[in-house]
Protein backbone atom coordinates (compact mmCIF):
# COMPACT_ATOMS: atom_id res chain seq x y z
CA UNK A 1 0.00 0.00 0.00
CA UNK A 2 0.92 3.63 -0.20
CA UNK A 3 3.34 5.09 2.36
CA UNK A 4 2.08 8.43 3.67
CA UNK A 5 3.96 11.28 5.25
CA UNK A 6 3.05 12.58 8.66
CA UNK A 7 0.82 15.35 7.34
CA UNK A 8 -1.24 12.88 5.38
CA UNK A 9 -1.39 10.59 8.39
CA UNK A 10 -2.83 13.37 10.51
CA UNK A 11 -5.56 13.95 7.94
CA UNK A 12 -6.56 10.34 7.92
CA UNK A 13 -6.75 10.24 11.68
CA UNK A 14 -9.32 13.05 11.66
CA UNK A 15 -11.31 11.25 9.03
CA UNK A 16 -12.05 8.13 10.73
CA UNK A 17 -12.62 6.21 13.69
CA UNK A 18 -13.52 4.11 10.67
CA UNK A 19 -9.98 3.40 9.74
CA UNK A 20 -8.00 3.07 12.88
CA UNK A 21 -5.84 -0.07 13.07
CA UNK A 22 -2.50 -1.61 13.74
CA UNK A 23 -0.23 -0.85 10.82
CA UNK A 24 2.40 0.87 12.92
CA UNK A 25 3.09 -0.82 16.23
CA UNK A 26 5.50 1.70 17.71
CA UNK A 27 4.30 2.73 21.18
CA UNK A 28 3.27 6.41 21.43
CA UNK A 29 5.59 8.71 23.32
CA UNK A 30 4.96 9.19 27.04
CA UNK A 31 4.59 6.07 29.11
CA UNK A 32 3.35 8.07 32.13
CA UNK A 33 0.64 10.67 32.42
CA UNK A 34 0.86 13.57 34.90
CA UNK A 35 -2.00 14.12 37.32
CA UNK A 36 -2.93 17.12 39.38
CA UNK A 37 -1.61 15.61 42.60
CA UNK A 38 2.04 14.92 43.23
CA UNK A 39 1.54 11.26 42.28
CA UNK A 40 1.86 9.96 38.75
CA UNK A 41 -0.16 7.27 37.03
CA UNK A 42 1.49 4.80 34.70
CA UNK A 43 -0.44 4.62 31.44
CA UNK A 44 -1.17 1.23 29.90
CA UNK A 45 1.57 0.13 27.56
CA UNK A 46 0.93 -0.50 23.90
CA UNK A 47 1.60 -3.66 22.04
CA UNK A 48 4.95 -3.45 20.33
CA UNK A 49 7.11 -5.27 17.85
CA UNK A 50 10.83 -5.96 18.36
CA UNK A 51 13.26 -7.23 15.74
CA UNK A 52 15.30 -10.13 17.11
CA UNK A 53 18.88 -10.91 16.14
CA UNK A 54 17.52 -13.89 14.22
CA UNK A 55 15.58 -11.54 11.96
CA UNK A 56 12.27 -12.66 13.45
CA UNK A 57 9.71 -10.28 14.92
CA UNK A 58 8.71 -10.62 18.57
CA UNK A 59 5.39 -8.99 19.34
CA UNK A 60 4.02 -8.12 22.76
CA UNK A 61 0.48 -7.04 23.65
CA UNK A 62 0.84 -6.50 27.42
CA UNK A 63 -1.29 -5.76 29.37
CA UNK A 64 -3.58 -7.56 26.90
CA UNK A 65 -2.96 -11.09 25.74
CA UNK A 66 -2.64 -12.96 22.47
CA UNK A 67 -5.40 -15.39 21.57
CA UNK A 68 -5.40 -17.93 18.75
CA UNK A 69 -8.43 -18.79 16.67
CA UNK A 70 -8.58 -22.18 18.38
CA UNK A 71 -8.54 -20.56 21.82
CA UNK A 72 -11.14 -18.06 20.72
CA UNK A 73 -13.44 -20.79 19.47
CA UNK A 74 -13.05 -22.77 22.70
CA UNK A 75 -13.91 -19.69 24.77
CA UNK A 76 -17.24 -18.99 23.10
CA UNK A 77 -20.57 -19.79 24.80
CA UNK A 78 -22.16 -23.10 23.90
CA UNK A 79 -25.39 -21.48 22.74
CA UNK A 80 -25.62 -19.00 19.81
CA UNK A 81 -25.13 -15.35 20.70
CA UNK A 82 -25.25 -11.93 19.05
CA UNK A 83 -21.81 -10.94 17.78
CA UNK A 84 -20.80 -7.55 16.40
CA UNK A 85 -18.13 -6.64 13.89
CA UNK A 86 -16.45 -3.46 12.82
CA UNK A 87 -15.93 -3.53 9.05
CA UNK A 88 -12.96 -1.43 7.96
CA UNK A 89 -9.53 -2.87 8.87
CA UNK A 90 -11.29 -5.60 10.85
CA UNK A 91 -13.06 -7.62 8.17
CA UNK A 92 -11.73 -5.83 5.09
CA UNK A 93 -8.70 -3.85 3.90
CA UNK A 94 -10.25 -0.48 2.96
CA UNK A 95 -7.24 1.75 2.36
CA UNK A 96 -7.58 1.98 -1.46
CA UNK A 97 -11.17 3.18 -1.17
CA UNK A 98 -10.50 5.85 1.44
CA UNK A 99 -7.31 6.94 -0.27
CA UNK A 100 -9.37 7.74 -3.36
CA UNK A 101 -11.45 10.39 -1.60
CA UNK A 102 -9.18 11.63 1.19
CA UNK A 103 -6.27 12.44 -1.11
CA UNK A 104 -8.00 12.97 -4.43
CA UNK A 105 -6.32 15.56 -6.68
CA UNK A 106 -8.67 15.52 -9.65
CA UNK A 107 -10.03 19.00 -8.95
CA UNK A 108 -8.85 22.29 -10.48
CA UNK A 109 -5.15 22.87 -9.90
CA UNK A 110 -4.76 19.49 -8.26
CA UNK A 111 -7.29 20.24 -5.54
CA UNK A 112 -9.51 17.68 -3.88
CA UNK A 113 -12.97 17.87 -5.50
CA UNK A 114 -14.55 16.36 -2.38
CA UNK A 115 -13.53 19.25 -0.13
CA UNK A 116 -10.87 21.78 0.75
CA UNK A 117 -9.90 19.94 3.93
CA UNK A 118 -10.47 16.60 5.55
CA UNK A 119 -13.49 17.69 7.53
CA UNK A 120 -15.14 18.89 4.37
CA UNK A 121 -14.43 15.59 2.66
CA UNK A 122 -15.89 13.53 5.49
CA UNK A 123 -18.97 15.79 5.62
CA UNK A 124 -19.53 15.62 1.87
CA UNK A 125 -22.30 13.13 0.94
CA UNK A 126 -20.74 12.83 -2.51
CA UNK A 127 -17.57 11.42 -0.96
CA UNK A 128 -19.49 8.64 0.78
CA UNK A 129 -21.64 8.03 -2.28
CA UNK A 130 -18.50 7.46 -4.33
CA UNK A 131 -16.88 5.33 -1.63
CA UNK A 132 -19.88 3.02 -1.52
CA UNK A 133 -20.65 3.00 -5.25
CA UNK A 134 -17.20 3.26 -6.84
CA UNK A 135 -14.11 3.03 -4.68
CA UNK A 136 -15.16 0.11 -2.48
CA UNK A 137 -14.69 -2.14 -5.48
CA UNK A 138 -10.98 -2.02 -4.60
CA UNK A 139 -11.57 -3.16 -1.01
CA UNK A 140 -10.46 -6.72 -0.34
CA UNK A 141 -11.45 -9.11 2.45
CA UNK A 142 -8.98 -9.99 5.18
CA UNK A 143 -8.39 -13.66 5.85
CA UNK A 144 -9.14 -13.15 9.52
CA UNK A 145 -12.46 -11.64 8.47
CA UNK A 146 -13.33 -14.75 6.49
CA UNK A 147 -12.25 -17.00 9.35
CA UNK A 148 -14.18 -15.13 12.04
CA UNK A 149 -17.39 -14.89 10.05
CA UNK A 150 -17.18 -18.57 9.10
CA UNK A 151 -16.65 -19.50 12.76
CA UNK A 152 -19.66 -17.57 13.99
CA UNK A 153 -21.87 -18.57 11.08
CA UNK A 154 -21.14 -22.24 11.77
CA UNK A 155 -22.08 -21.75 15.42
CA UNK A 156 -25.40 -20.19 14.44
CA UNK A 157 -24.52 -16.86 16.00
CA UNK A 158 -26.39 -13.74 14.89
CA UNK A 159 -23.93 -11.47 13.10
CA UNK A 160 -24.18 -7.67 13.27
CA UNK A 161 -22.14 -5.01 11.47
CA UNK A 162 -21.56 -1.69 13.21
CA UNK A 163 -19.36 0.77 11.35
CA UNK A 164 -18.30 4.35 11.99
CA UNK A 165 -18.82 5.15 8.31
CA UNK A 166 -21.47 7.68 7.27
CA UNK A 167 -24.47 5.82 5.91
CA UNK A 168 -24.93 7.63 2.58
CA UNK A 169 -26.04 4.95 0.10
CA UNK A 170 -25.34 2.36 2.78
CA UNK A 171 -27.30 -0.32 0.93
CA UNK A 172 -24.37 -0.57 -1.44
CA UNK A 173 -22.07 -1.59 1.41
CA UNK A 174 -24.59 -4.16 2.60
CA UNK A 175 -24.75 -5.72 -0.86
CA UNK A 176 -20.95 -5.72 -1.13
CA UNK A 177 -20.51 -7.41 2.25
CA UNK A 178 -23.01 -10.13 1.31
CA UNK A 179 -21.24 -10.74 -1.98
CA UNK A 180 -17.75 -10.62 -0.49
CA UNK A 181 -18.31 -12.99 2.43
CA UNK A 182 -21.47 -14.89 1.56
CA UNK A 183 -22.72 -14.43 5.11
CA UNK A 184 -26.12 -13.12 6.07
CA UNK A 185 -26.31 -10.68 8.96
CA UNK A 186 -28.98 -9.61 11.41
CA UNK A 187 -30.68 -6.33 10.59
CA UNK A 188 -29.25 -3.55 8.48
CA UNK A 189 -25.70 -2.31 8.98
CA UNK A 190 -25.56 0.36 11.66
CA UNK A 191 -23.69 3.50 10.56
CA UNK A 192 -22.64 5.63 13.54
CA UNK A 193 -21.19 8.48 11.42
CA UNK A 194 -17.92 8.76 13.40
CA UNK A 195 -19.74 8.67 16.74
CA UNK A 196 -19.77 6.19 19.61
CA UNK A 197 -20.84 2.62 18.91
CA UNK A 198 -21.72 1.81 22.51
CA UNK A 199 -25.46 2.44 22.27
CA UNK A 200 -25.66 0.50 19.01
CA UNK A 201 -23.96 -2.45 20.72
CA UNK A 202 -26.50 -2.31 23.53
CA UNK A 203 -29.42 -1.93 21.12
CA UNK A 204 -28.35 -5.09 19.27
CA UNK A 205 -27.85 -6.94 22.57
CA UNK A 206 -24.32 -7.97 21.63
CA UNK A 207 -22.26 -10.39 23.67
CA UNK A 208 -18.97 -9.49 22.01
CA UNK A 209 -17.53 -7.16 19.39
CA UNK A 210 -14.50 -7.38 17.11
CA UNK A 211 -12.64 -4.23 16.12
CA UNK A 212 -9.24 -2.88 15.18
CA UNK A 213 -9.26 0.56 16.77
CA UNK A 214 -8.77 1.68 20.34
CA UNK A 215 -12.25 3.19 20.26
CA UNK A 216 -13.80 -0.13 19.20
CA UNK A 217 -12.45 -1.77 22.36
CA UNK A 218 -13.41 1.21 24.51
CA UNK A 219 -16.97 1.19 23.16
CA UNK A 220 -17.30 -2.54 23.78
CA UNK A 221 -16.02 -2.27 27.33
CA UNK A 222 -18.34 0.69 27.97
CA UNK A 223 -21.23 -1.48 26.78
CA UNK A 224 -20.14 -4.17 29.24
CA UNK A 225 -19.32 -6.74 26.56
CA UNK A 226 -16.23 -8.60 25.41
CA UNK A 227 -14.10 -6.60 23.01
CA UNK A 228 -11.62 -8.55 20.89
CA UNK A 229 -8.89 -6.76 18.96
CA UNK A 230 -8.13 -7.48 15.32
CA UNK A 231 -4.83 -6.10 14.05
CA UNK A 232 -4.77 -3.74 11.09
CA UNK A 233 -2.87 -4.87 8.01
CA UNK A 234 0.78 -3.87 8.12
CA UNK A 235 0.51 -2.21 4.69
CA UNK A 236 -2.59 -0.19 5.52
CA UNK A 237 -2.63 3.59 5.60
CA UNK A 238 -0.67 4.91 8.56
CA UNK A 239 -2.39 7.14 11.13
CA UNK A 240 -1.37 9.91 13.46
CA UNK A 241 -3.29 8.40 16.36
CA UNK A 242 -1.67 5.00 16.38
CA UNK A 243 -3.73 2.23 17.91
CA UNK A 244 -2.43 0.75 21.10
CA UNK A 245 -3.28 -2.93 20.88
CA UNK A 246 -3.46 -4.62 24.25
CA UNK A 247 -3.83 -1.25 25.97
CA UNK A 248 -7.12 -2.10 27.60
CA UNK A 249 -6.16 -5.61 28.65
CA UNK A 250 -8.15 -7.02 25.76
CA UNK A 251 -7.54 -10.18 23.82
CA UNK A 252 -5.68 -9.68 20.53
CA UNK A 253 -6.07 -12.26 17.78
CA UNK A 254 -2.64 -13.42 16.70
CA UNK A 255 -1.74 -12.92 13.00
CA UNK A 256 -4.99 -11.02 12.45
CA UNK A 257 -3.28 -8.28 10.44
CA UNK A 258 -3.89 -10.26 7.26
Amino acid sequence: MITLNRAASALVCLAATVLVGCANTTPPAGATAPVKSSATTVAPTCGKTNLLSTGQLARSVAPGRWITMAELQASLPKSPVDVGFDIDDTLVFPSPSFQAVLFNTDGPGGSNPYGADIRAVVSNPKAWHDVHHVHDRYVIPKQVGRDLLALHQKRGDRIHYITARVGVEGAQLEARMRKMFGVEFAGPIIFTAMKSKTEAMRARNLTMYYGDSDSDIEYAQAAGIRGVRVLRATNAIDYDRRPCFGKFGEEVIIDSDR
